[in-house]
């Protein structure tokens, strides 16, 4: 109950105290303003001007405040719901999507924050990383601007969006007229069971009433192609035997795993479903609640061998005492930004087999594409349950630096487009860095070439192919790849270090390269196998010795560098959308849009629709967002030695924390040869692969030998671009190589940096075991 007080009537004298003046006015809180309390404070101020001065400062009209407040203000600032709808409103990566926040606080799940304080935490500590080498400093800071670059892009076009009409905010059904009722009605006489019924899809689920439930990922392993054979050599004897491989596959997400029964030969099939179990911190949250999961499915295939350690002989017959092995030989990596774009995938995935697997060798097929790939692959169908919405792209509406008139006419061929064939996605117009739109086709221009080795005169397709492909990648759910499209140019790739996960930003600078080599290229807009919406490079070149014969076309991934032929039956490339370069944009109107059956002459107006041409001409070069000249800092061979070393000691160490139970001992010698091996590795790769051994290399398997008499070896190179030290040390720990229990089994691990100008690393990695030969 709030107590009123009468107005003072106090007369003062010198001798009260100042601590009883002041312990009276606590309780009673005089008003300054009231005329009754004037002759008070008048006496006060002639006693004490200063109290009479913070008396007057520290009253306050509403003296009860605390006893009608609710809660406090620390209360509120830590409540959830009104952080999480600040965070929203803010334009946060992991909340802007957020529509359906809970009412209730307990429904909001405790670590929705973690990320969002991992993001924070790590923008702030790319400014402080003590102890960390200039390339690793680089790797951090160039992430952490792209990621800012996107979200800067993001809220200005949340800025531009704000003037909505009705139609963006209420949705109405429409009317029906007598063209709907008489289809309802022709329903009836429609026959229950016809003779070529349509495929009804699946029902799918909004996001939103996914609240409690899980997402299921089920992989279907159907079967195995070109898996290499296992080879028992006795060194002693002379006798080299081909036994066959017994492989299974596993698939991990995160700390969940799941694999196959174990097969037999170098064509397994399995047939095999395997489930995986996704939830997300914010799957009651957003509409897209795979959105913060950035995340990816590993694929792994190994070798299962019984090794017999029964000692004793003479209870073979009664006691059997074996132990199994598990030998890597391939993996691959499905994005999950592709696998929810599309809710199911199917193909067949190339899987990223080593070279040179020490203790196995590959069969020579007699089909062509099998022999030049050096390769294993892996047929498989995977599908998301319950089947979600493909997310909704965002319309960006930034200001153009194009013309009125030929924005609008860009607008309106894609729009044409559109209705003609729903399924194909045509770029015309996407975000600069600077925040306008601009015209695909100025992001063409040839760039000088970077210095791959200065042993190096003649510079190939091949050499700036895997230039490119070693720049790292952005996983695509964080950047919104798909529903947001900021292209980058070549220099602002090459000083980021960092591109989209589509590889449209490698694309670019892949086809400026080639522009330099005077090879005919486009970018090619389509689906991947394994990565949904993607951007591949198509090129062509004549047919040697036939002049009049049409040319041959062949398709590049800019992420991985390698070179496959648009009539191969295993490319990663499934549907063919558009192509565009400098001259023009064409849109493809074949029935057939697979890469196999699809005719690549774009001169063709029956197969390609171009958006210039009689009616409106093209951009011209002069105007390209690209640059004249790009400026190379020379390879850091210096900083690329101490990263070696450092990235040796950190997987070394993380070996021997593997296996707590066991002793790791390193053989010396194999580390020695190893690292003799891996720069020809990376020479190699500039080549394409190519098979001929050099000299140089066969001098160290010849040093190998002596170790294969008294060893069994089983070993395998890894090569990563470099990233960050986290992804190589998940790669060696997916391989198994420290589960061998073995307790005479010694270990090699070599590294290698190799430096290439403006920080671009290629690492390698080559792992072995060595088991002394009884």
């Amino acid at each position: 109950m709030i107590k009123y007080y009468a107005p003072l009537k106090i007369t003062l004298t010198e001798s009260i105290h100042k601590k009883k003046i002041s312990s009276l006015m606590n309780d009673l809180h005089p008003d300054p303003n009231d005329p009754n309390n004037v002759s008070f404070f008048e006496a006060l101020k002639n006693v004490d001007e200063e109290m009479a001065f913070k008396m007057k400062s520290k009253f306050s009209v509403n003296i009860y405040k605390k006893m009608l407040e609710f809660c406090s203000e620390e209360e509120l600032n830590s409540n959830p719901r009104l952080k999480l709808l600040k965070l929203r409103d803010r334009g946060e990566i992991e909340f802007r999507m957020a529509k359906a926040v809970p009412l209730k606080e307990w429904l909001i799940p405790k670590d929705i924050f973690n990320e969002f304080e991992n993001r924070v935490a790590t923008s702030e500590l790319a400014l402080e990383v003590a102890g960390l080498g200039s390339l690793e400093t680089s790797r951090i800071l160039g992430r952490y601007s792209v990621i800012k670059l996107y979200d800067k892009i993001f809220k200005q076009c949340k800025l531009g969006n704000g003037n909505k009409i009705t139609r963006d905010i209420i949705v109405e059904d429409t009317v029906p007229d007598i063209g709907t009722l008489g289809l309802t009605f022709m329903k009836m006489f429609q026959p229950k069971r016809p003779l070529r019924p349509k495929r009804k899809e699946r029902k799918k689920v909004p996001v939103k009433s996914l609240s409690g439930q899980e997402i299921k990922v089920v992989i279907n392993v159907m079967r195995a192609f070109e898996v290499p054979v296992r080879k028992n050599s006795d060194m002693m004897m002379g006798d080299i035997a081909m036994v066959p491989v017994q492989p299974f596959i596993e698939i991990s997400f995160k700390n969940q795993t799941s694999r196959t029964t174990t097969a037999e030969g170098s064509n397994p099939t399995w047939n095999q479903d395997l489930q995986l179990v996704l939830r997300s911190n914010s799957v009651d949250l957003c509409p897209n609640e795979v959105q913060p999961i950035d995340d990816c499915i590993y694929i792994n295939m190994y070798d299962e061998i019984v090794v017999d350690i029964l000692e004793d002989d003479r209870t073979r017959e009664t006691n059997i005492h074996q132990r199994l092995e598990r030998h890597w030989l391939g993996s691959c990596v499905i994005p999950i930004s592709a696998l929810f774009n599309s809710s199911q995938i199917e193909g067949i995935f190339q899987m990223n087999t080593p070279r040179h697997l020490l203790g196995y060798e590959r069969l020579v097929s007699n089909s062509e594409s099998s022999h030049f790939r050096n390769s294993t692959f892996l047929s498989l169908f995977i599908m998301v349950q319950p089947p979600l919405h493909h997310p909704e792209p965002i319309k960006e509406r930034l200001d153009c630096s194009e013309s009125f008139n030929f924005e609008r006419y860009l607008e309106y061929w894609s729009a044409e487009g559109k209705k003609q064939f729903p399924g194909r996605s045509v770029k015309t117009l996407v975000i600069h860095c600077s925040g306008k739109s601009v015209c695909v086709t100025r992001f063409f221009r040839p760039l000088p070439l970077p210095v791959i080795s200065e042993d190096v005169s003649n510079i190939t397709a091949e050499m700036v192919a895997r230039f490119v492909s070693l720049i790292p990648v952005i996983n695509s759910n964080v950047l919104l790849i798909g529903r947001f499209d900021v292209w980058l140019t070549g220099d602002q790739l090459l000083g980021l270090l960092f591109g989209g996960g589509s590889g449209i930003d490698h694309g670019l600078l892949l086809c400026c390269y080639f522009a330099k080599l005077n090879v005919r290229s486009w970018l090619l807009l389509g689906t991947g196998v394994s990565r949904g919406e993607a951007a591949y490079v198509l090129t062509s070149r004549p047919v040697p010795d036939q002049p009049a014969a049409a040319p041959v076309y062949d398709v590049w991934d800019p992420l991985t560098g390698q070179k496959y032929s648009t009539c191969d039956s295993f490319s990663p490339v499934q549907e063919a959308y558009c192509l565009i370069n400098a001259e023009n944009i064409w849109l493809n109107v074949q029935y057939e849009k697979s890469v196999p059956r699809t005719r690549w002459d774009v001169t063709q107006s029956r197969d390609w629709n171009p958006a210039f041409g009689r009616y409106q001409a093209a951009p011209t070069a002069a105007g390209s967002v690209q640059p004249d000249t790009v400026d190379y800092t020379p390879a850091a061979i210096a900083d690329a030695r101490l990263l070696q070393d450092k990235l040796e000691t950190t997987l070394r160490n993380a070996m021997m924390k593997w296996r707590v139970k066991s002793k790791t001992v390193w053989n010396r010698y194999c580390i020695s040869v190893l690292r003799k091996i891996l720069p020809n590795l990376e020479r190699e790769t500039w080549n394409g692969g190519c098979k001929d051994i050099t000299p140089a290399e066969n001098g160290y398997l010849a040093e190998l030998q002596h170790l294969l008499v008294s060893h069994k070896m089983c070993g395998f190179p890894i090569n990563r671009p470099y990233c960050n030290t986290e992804v190589l040390v998940d790669a060696v720990q997916s391989t198994g190589m420290h589960l061998n229990e073995n307790p005479l089994v010694e270990f090699a691990l070599a590294v290698y940096v190799h430096p290439y100008p403006n920080q671009v690393l290629s690492v390698w990695i080559y792992l072995a075991s060595l088991q002394p030969r009884r």
